[in-house]
């Protein structure tokens, strides 16, 4: 259903709001439809007098903006950026100018769209999933009148199960840097951090001097929402990173004091997330597993081998900086897999 602004003022109440409709030619509401409206806490409906903005694109920015208000990574919010950007050219294709003329078949033909341009069934659920947020923004900011991505199904494609390094490739990676050059020592402790500690990339990106608690054995980390978390860390990785901090660091940073960055390249100053993601991909390279090792290979592979080697769930949450458990499904079913593999070998019941 296409509603062309028609501004209805909340104060004529539902009776007004029933009149109003027929003199627009909505009367062709359906009952289902016309008790949504009934429901509506407030009605916001707009036409060029009623404050809001028609541009799409502006539309579009707004929300974006919120993202950043509420805290969002770049990161995330540039996995939403690009999807909206597709979704606001196949509007501009199909000379759609105002998001109140979006009709729920006119997301469905971008969805088949997305179809026939052979996007896999994960890209589109991305897709698809931005779409449905943003016109969830509009409504909830009194932009829409009807929101048409409420009946839109985004369906989860099933996904295939992440693999992970076993603990002998990963015991193999730890021992690859060449500790008696600074540089090696350096990589040796990002390693070693990656793996005990479970850190994301950027985490590990923005690690400074004062993060590590030698003493007390502990690691802060400020993830994602700029929440901070403090993990434990294991005697190999507190070792290596002291060994770092006594030796490697002050060669590395040469005369350049000020800088705060744990992690010092040979430029003398921090390394950028890209640099350590080159680099642990280079290490992985030369253990020859049979899947390439990234930075969240070793993020998978410390969460993986604790629940194998009995951590509690909750446990694993908090370590990652995860908000919920449903986050940690793809490790649980890593390890009922391998519990499966397990019980097929013993012979159980033969």
């Amino acid at each position: 259903m296409r509603i062309q602004g028609a501004f209805i003022p909340y104060s004529r109440g539902i009776q007004g709001v029933f009149k109003a409709l027929k003199n627009y030619n909505y009367f062709n509401l359906s009952h289902l439809q016309f008790n949504q409206l009934k429901s509506k806490k407030k009605l916001i409906y707009m036409n060029n007098n009623s404050g809001h903005s028609d541009n799409i694109k502006q539309l579009a920015d707004e929300w974006l903006h919120h993202l950043t208000v509420k805290k969002y990574s770049q990161k995330t919010i540039q996995t939403y950026r690009c999807p909206l950007n597709r979704f606001l050219s196949y509007l501009e294709e199909n000379h759609i100018s105002r998001i109140q003329d979006v009709t729920q078949s006119d997301l469905e033909r971008y969805r088949k769209q997305l179809v026939d341009c052979n996007f896999s069934g994960v890209s589109i659920e991305l897709y698809m999933r931005s779409v449905r947020q943003f016109f969830r923004y509009l409504e909830d900011n009194g932009h829409l009148f009807i929101n048409p991505a409420n009946a839109l199904i985004v369906s989860k494609p099933e996904r295939r199960l992440p693999k992970v390094p076993t603990i002998k490739e990963i015991t193999k990676l730890l021992t690859l840097p060449d500790t008696t050059r600074h540089v090696g020592i350096r990589d040796r402790a990002i390693l070693e951090v990656a793996y005990c500690t479970g850190a994301r990339l950027e985490e590990l990106t923005r690690l400074t001097l004062f993060d590590p608690n030698l003493k007390n054995q502990t690691l802060r980390i400020l993830g994602k929402g700029r929440k901070e978390r403090i993990v434990p860390l294991g005697k190999h990785a507190i070792y290596w990173i002291e060994t770092y901090m006594r030796t490697a660091r002050t060669r590395l940073l040469d005369n350049n004091i000020n800088e705060q960055g744990l992690w010092i390249g040979i430029h003398k100053r921090k390394l950028f997330s890209q640099a350590i993601s080159v680099m642990i991909r280079n290490y992985g390279k030369k253990v020859k597993s049979k899947q390439s090792i990234s930075p969240h290979s070793l993020r998978r592979a410390c969460a993986t081998h604790m629940l194998q080697n009995g951590a509690h769930p909750v446990q694993i949450q908090m370590l990652l900086g995860h908000a919920d458990l449903k986050h940690l499904g793809q490790y649980l079913r890593l390890t009922i897999t391998d519990l499966k593999k397990t019980h097929k070998n013993s012979k159980v019941a033969r």
